[in-house]
C-alpha cells in the first residue's frame, strides 16, 4: 500500500491524465461544446452549479453552490489560446487557457485551478493548494454560456 502522499500523487496523476486526453478538438468536432467557440475577444460569462465535491481520496458529497466564472480575454491567438482574467466569488487571477474551450488554469496564492469542459454543460474545476501539504479536490459543475 502506497503511503498516503504517495496515494494522492498518484490519484491526481490518474485523473490529471485521465482528463488530458479528452481533447477539445475532439470535443468541437463532435457539437458538444458549439457555445464556448466564440469570437476572440468576448467576455464569456459561466453559470454554474456545483453539484459535488471529491478530495484526494475520493471522498465525495453532494452539493448545490451557485457560482459565476467571468473570462475576460487578454491576448489570443486564433485558436482561443492565451491569457484571460478570471473572475469568480471575490476572487480575480490571471489565466492561461490552450484553446478556446480549455483546458483553463489559473493560480491564487498558494493555489493552483484547472477548469475542464467535459461536456457542452459539464465541467470539472480541480484545485490543488500547497498550504501546509499537498491537497487537492475536484468539484464536478453544472453550467450554461451566458453573454
Amino acid at each position: 500500500m502506497l503511503p498516503p502522499t504517495d496515494l494522492r500523487g498518484s490519484i491526481m496523476r490518474k485523473l490529471l491524465t485521465t482528463f488530458s486526453k479528452v481533447r477539445p478538438s475532439l470535443l468541437l468536432g463532435l457539437g458538444l461544446l458549439p457555445a464556448l467557440v466564440q469570437a476572440e475577444g468576448a467576455v464569456r460569462v459561466l453559470d454554474c452549479r456545483i453539484t459535488q465535491e471529491c478530495d484526494a481520496e475520493a471522498n465525495c458529497g453532494t452539493l448545490d453552490q451557485a457560482i459565476e466564472f467571468r473570462m475576460e480575454p487578454i491576448a489570443l491567438d486564433e485558436q482561443g489560446a492565451g491569457r484571460y482574467t478570471i473572475r469568480y466569488l471575490d476572487q480575480n487571477a490571471d489565466m492561461q487557457a490552450l484553446s478556446d474551450a480549455g483546458p483553463f488554469h489559473w493560480r491564487q496564492e498558494s493555489e493552483r485551478h484547472t477548469l475542464i469542459a467535459s461536456s457542452e454543460t459539464r465541467f470539472l474545476w480541480h484545485s490543488l493548494s500547497f498550504d501546509t501539504m499537498p491537497e487537492a479536490s475536484i468539484r464536478f459543475l453544472s453550467c450554461r454560456l451566458r453573454q
